[in-house]
Order: structure tokens, then C-alpha cells, then sequence
């Protein structure tokens, strides 16, 4: 267990005017804490040893019954930048939502009680997003083992992209569907409240928290860093191994469609800006859920899923049905002879040659038809 050096350690007492910067904004870290107490303090020395000196960070303690409370104690009382509350247990999404209402910063991160940042993680994001005048900034991850091993690199999106501003495409934000990682992300707390946008009481409200947030933003720049300033650690007893390990947990994401859906009508976004959000959670969440769903709860499932599909005019349109067929995935046999689906990817096949394949994959989306391209969109780079 890591434990807080106060005296002849690594950690000293901050000096908020030297931050390195010419201009200093707050930035408030937040730390939702539940049972965690062989890795809390790994995370914590992490934060308070930044850096990066401007900081506001708000541990919330939601009912551990380990000594997770007494080391986040231990923390707060060393440290006046940390902001402690100790509280029954409520569930994650209501623990950041308390900590979104107690910040007080320009810029937002949400990390995880058992991962850690790199040192100079804050510095490199205020930097960046000075630089660059973005709301939105993207960066890589490490995953570790249990025991803190590093596994492997990745960045922050499921494809190879270099680093840059872009503009955030829907061909963009299809290259985000897999990673929707609060930890990886470093965002203006204005746009935050601007949508008056909370977490929802359900599973995947990552999910529904971002996509809201893309959808936003679609058009506007966010920035895409390939540098690795977060490191992951991959529990057997976390959340979404728990969903893993428990088919009948499946079920509870599909809420996550009908609050995606409240959040825009909400907003009144156009229809095109928000559809393309739409689609993606709609496709993780089935990828999430709907294979883990038990046989026979599959029935509910498909209700549930259609009524989100009917709700939101996602059938509407050859190409939309195509994505839904990749969505759903058939399981006849005989449908392979004729179509096969992957993740992104619908092939129409004739007599088992390739006809049409719509692809929209790798910061892009592309139509061809006997493998001659018709249309191809990327996403667009502004600058590196």
C-alpha cells in the first residue's frame, strides 16, 4: 500500500505561483473513491506530486468499507488543495456528479482511484489547450496490470492518427466509439455546465456523458495528443468486468439510449449533428451489451433496441439499414451468403462475390462498389 510521505518523501508542499505558466488556470481533478485502498495511494501521490501546481482536487469517498477514508484523510489534511468527502455509497454517477458541483476550475479531468497520471499529465493539457485554444483534448493511455505492470500503449482514438487539431467529423467521432474514456479526456468545464450536463444513474453514463459532449461539438476543433499521460489498471473486480463476468448486468445499459435521447432533445440540436452521436452509443451499447445478453432476455433486448431505432429515425435510409443490420448481427446461416457484418463494415455479396461495402472505420467512412471506391470522406486535420 503507498502511503503519504510527509517528511523526507517525494511529495512537498505545492507552490500554486510557480506553475510554469505565464497564465495559470484551476484546474479541478476529480477522484471518485470506492474500496480502493491498495491503489489510492499510488493515484493520489500522482496528483499531488504534478507539476502543475494550480489544482482543485475533490476525493469523493463513496461509503468504502476498506481504509480507503483514512488514507484519503491522511491526504487532505496534508494538503490543502484537496477537497474530501466522505459519504454513504450512492454509485459512481452520482459521486461525479457531486465532484462536478464542487468544481470550481476552467479545465475538468475525472479520473479513476485505482490508475495514476503521468507527473507532468496537467502540465502537458494546459499547455496543449493553450496552444491550440481547444475545449476538447484527447490523449493516450497506458494499461497496467494488476500489480502495476505496464501491458501496452494506445492512443487515443481505435485507429493510427497523428497528432493535431482537427475538426470533429462524424467520420472522427466514429473513430472514438470505442474509446469512450473520461480518464483520457481534459475538458473545458464551461461547456460542462453550458449543457447543464450531468451523469446519468445508469451503466455506460460514460457513454452517454461524452457522446452528449461530441455531439456539441461536432464542428467545431478538438485536440488529438498521442502522448501517453494516464495509466490504466486493468482489475478483475472492476466495473466493466463485473458486466463481463455477469450476462444478466447486460440488460441494465440499455437505459443509457433512452437518457442519450432526453440529453438532445434537450439541447435541440439539429437532427444531422446528433444523429451520428445516436449511432455510435447506440453501436457501442449493443456491442457491450447485446452480446452479452442471455438467450433468453434476447427478445427484450431487440424491443428495447428497436424502440430507440423508431424514436430516433435511425432506420430511415438504405445506408442506416445496412448499419443496423452490422448492429444487430443476424445469426442465420444462409444471411453469410449474401451479407456479412463486422464492426463498421457491411459487406453485399452476390453469389459470394463483394458487390457493396460501406466502411466507416479509421477517421473515415467510405462506399465501394466491386471494390472501386465511390465515396470517401476523412477526418479533416487542421494542424499539427
Amino acid at each position: 500500500m503507498n502511503k503519504l510521505q510527509k517528511k523526507g518523501g517525494g511529495y512537498h508542499s505545492p507552490n500554486i505561483e510557480s506553475c510554469g505558466h505565464s497564465e495559470c488556470p484551476l484546474v479541478s481533478i476529480i477522484i471518485p473513491a470506492y474500496n480502493v485502498a491498495p491503489y489510492i495511494g499510488q493515484c493520489m501521490d500522482s496528483v499531488v506530486n504534478q507539476t502543475y501546481k494550480n489544482l482543485q482536487i475533490i476525493c469523493v469517498d463513496d461509503g468504502s468499507e476498506d481504509d480507503t477514508p483514512n488514507i484519503l484523510k491522511e491526504y487532505a489534511e496534508a494538503d490543502p488543495r484537496i477537497k474530501l468527502i466522505v459519504q454513504e455509497n450512492t454509485g459512481h454517477p452520482i459521486v461525479r456528479n457531486k465532484g462536478l458541483d464542487l468544481a470550481q476550475g476552467e479545465w475538468v479531468m475525472l479520473i479513476d482511484s485505482d490508475d495514476w497520471l503521468e507527473t507532468d499529465a496537467v502540465e502537458r493539457c494546459v499547455a496543449l489547450a493553450q496552444q491550440y485554444q481547444t475545449t476538447l483534448l484527447h490523449f493516450g493511455y497506458r494499461k497496467v496490470s494488476e500489480n502495476g505492470e505496464s501491458l501496452s500503449e494506445h492512443l487515443p482514438v481505435s485507429f493510427r492518427i497523428s497528432a493535431g487539431l482537427y475538426q470533429l467529423t462524424p467520420e472522427l467521432q466514429w473513430g472514438f466509439a470505442r474509446h469512450n474514456y473520461l480518464w483520457t479526456k481534459f475538458i473545458r468545464r464551461e461547456l460542462i455546465e453550458r449543457l447543464q450536463l450531468r451523469f446519468p444513474p445508469t451503466w455506460f453514463e460514460d457513454i452517454v456523458f461524452l457522446q452528449t459532449l461530441y455531439a456539441e461539438l461536432l464542428g467545431e476543433h478538438i485536440y488529438i495528443t498521442d502522448e501517453v499521460l494516464y495509466n490504466y489498471r486493468q482489475r478483475s473486480n472492476s466495473v466493466m468486468w463485473q458486466l463481463r463476468a455477469k450476462s444478466s448486468k447486460a440488460m441494465d445499459g440499455f437505459p443509457a439510449l433512452d437518457y442519450l435521447l432526453q440529453n438532445f432533445r434537450k439541447l435541440k440540436l439539429e437532427h444531422k449533428l446528433s444523429l451520428f452521436s445516436a449511432w455510435i452509443c447506440f453501436r457501442v451499447i449493443h456491442e457491450r451489451v447485446y452480446n452479452n445478453v442471455p438467450t433468453e432476455l434476447l427478445p427484450d433486448a431487440y424491443e428495447k433496441a428497436n424502440r430507440f431505432v423508431r424514436e430516433y429515425g435511425l432506420y430511415k435510409g438504405f445506408l442506416n439499414k445496412l448499419r443496423l443490420w452490422s448492429c444487430l448481427k443476424p445469426r442465420a446461416k444462409w444471411t453469410k451468403l449474401f451479407i456479412s457484418s463486422g464492426t463498421y463494415k457491411v459487406t453485399l455479396r452476390f453469389f459470394g462475390i463483394p458487390f457493396f461495402r460501406m466502411e466507416w472505420n479509421h477517421g473515415g467512412s467510405k462506399i465501394s462498389i466491386l471494390g472501386i471506391t465511390i465515396k470517401r470522406r476523412k477526418a479533416i486535420k487542421i494542424s499539427d
